[in-house]
């Protein structure tokens, strides 16, 4: 991760797009290296940084203080809604009522948050269910059966 942010810091003028923001965070403190240079003073060398995590009470604060925008979907774990509902300034219960595809946007600089919005999946039409899919059931299914009896692909 660090060698990465070197590249990107190197770079500059460009979207830096991390994932899975809580397995490369050294600690829930400061960033630390490049990745505190990308965070703090990259964007006055065009550097954009979007970051994703599932786990935002992990990741480092760096990157919450410096947002701009922030974008929280749905969150399983009740100490990450309490987490994100005080970065946020809104009710913790908020946050656990978010359905699938529904997320709270808080805008930084205008001081602005817009409450629940919902995204439909691509190719799904307004008012239309997701079709259940029995795929990952019979994907589980197979990863349960003993090795001898799998099928062969």
């Amino acid at each position: 991760f660090d060698y990465w942010a070197a590249v990107v810091w190197a770079r500059g003028d460009c979207r830096c797009i991390a994932e899975e923001l809580a397995g490369v965070s050294k600690s829930a403190g400061q960033a630390k290296g490049y990745w505190h240079k990308i965070l703090t003073q990259g964007r006055g060398f065009g550097i954009r940084t979007i970051g994703v995590t599932q786990r935002p009470q992990e990741i480092d604060k760096t990157i919450i203080a410096q947002a701009t925008l922030m974008r929280v979907h749905r969150l399983s774990r009740r100490g990450d809604r309490r987490y994100m509902a005080e970065e946020l300034d809104v009710p913790e219960e908020l946050l656990a009522q978010l359905q699938e595809y529904e997320f709270i946007e808080r805008h930084v600089i205008e001081n602005r948050i817009v409450l629940p919005v919902r995204l439909r999946p691509k190719g799904q039409a307004a008012g239309q269910q997701r079709a259940t899919s029995t795929r990952k059931k019979g994907q589980a299914a197979r990863k349960a059966a003993p090795r001898s009896t799998r099928k062969r692909r």
